[in-house]
């Protein structure tokens, strides 16, 4: 199972990560803190408004591997 928090910028998906890794029924649960700026880094992509269709499958791609 595959859950993604996904939203504008300072909407609190962050905090809400951080939030559910203290709870103890998510304790079995594996952690990607941070998808996003790892795709801009890794292919040298655009994000947020100047992103595009590439970099939505960028992003998609690392949630799935």
């Amino acid at each position: 199972m595959v859950i993604s928090f996904t939203g504008a910028q300072s909407t609190g998906k962050t905090t809400l990560l951080k939030a559910i890794e203290l709870d103890e029924r998510f304790c079995k649960f594996n952690f990607v803190p941070e998808v996003t700026r790892l795709v801009k880094r890794r292919y040298k992509l655009d994000i947020n408004e100047k992103g595009d269709g590439m970099t939505q499958l960028a992003i998609l791609n690392a949630h799935l591997i």
